[in-house]
């Protein structure tokens, strides 16, 4: 499954959701992001018994921009496909690109409390700063 983030704090918003993660660095960060997510919507969310693995690319003009789009990929798949990542390996992560082979499981829907609809992740607030203990990111979520 996924190493957990050092810390993630729920932040105060007017009308969204917001989250602080503290990592210990990109890596922790993106592995951790779909457990996050998850957690965020409802937990527990159980899955069927179907597995597949896929490979997704993605690429950006920087490190907040390709943390958006991954947070927004995993957000789709959900969403959409009703797929949650249980396992991500990442062969390429850089600044402005990520190659990750994520193994996933359909979602059971029916046996599923979704308890906050995350309808998209914003850039309002996005970024990602250096710490004494590694990384801390700033994402807010439209509900």
């Amino acid at each position: 499954m996924f190493d957990p983030p050092l810390e993630v704090t729920l932040l105060e918003h007017t009308a969204d959701l917001g989250v602080r993660i503290h990592a210990a660095d990109f890596t922790a960060l993106f592995v951790s992001s779909p457990q996050v997510v998850y957690n965020l919507i409802g937990t527990p969310l159980p899955l069927k018994d179907s597995e597949e693995t896929s490979r997704l690319t993605l690429k950006a003009s920087g490190w907040e921009d390709l943390f958006h789009d991954w947070l927004a990929e995993i957000l789709y798949w959900f969403d959409v496909r009703q797929v949650l990542f249980q396992q991500c390996t990442f062969s390429v992560l850089r600044e402005n690109h990520l190659e990750v082979e994520v193994r996933s499981a359909r979602l059971d829907v029916e046996n599923s409390e979704i308890s906050t609809e995350l309808k998209a992740v914003t850039y309002h607030e996005l970024k990602i700063s250096g710490t004494s203990s590694g990384l801390e990111a700033t994402v807010i979520f439209d509900v």
